[in-house]
């Protein structure tokens, strides 16, 4: 944040994370948890919640 100048932080789940093996309901959850936790840390910034699928489309969680 303070050497980039960077504005955006992206908290990013997948299919078949080896790190948080849940389903895809289990990890937008803890996605979105991730999200609120970094938004009060950084609450300057925009961060987003992504979750990409097996076929490497990303959508945006809220």
């Amino acid at each position: 944040m303070k050497n980039h100048g960077s504005n955006v932080i992206a908290i990013v789940g997948h299919y078949d994370c080896a790190g948080n093996p849940n389903g895809k309901e289990i990890q937008v959850n803890d996605i979105l948890a991730a999200r609120e936790l970094v938004k009060s840390w950084y609450p300057e910034c925009t961060v987003l919640g992504l979750w990409v699928n097996d076929h490497w489309n990303v959508t945006r969680v809220d």
